[in-house]
């Protein structure tokens, strides 16, 4: 990214980062739901 090549964290910052970045995509992670499955819990 454009941003890592301007501003340089310290790696505290950098591993903190990361561990939050990872913590927000499991709890907002998405699956995908076929059409077919969908149907499924409907019937």
């Amino acid at each position: 990214m454009l941003l890592d090549w301007i501003m340089v964290l310290p790696e505290e910052f950098v591993r903190s980062f990361k561990q939050e970045l990872r913590s927000d995509e499991e709890a907002y992670r998405m699956w995908y739901v076929t059409s077919i499955e969908r149907l499924a819990k409907v019937m």
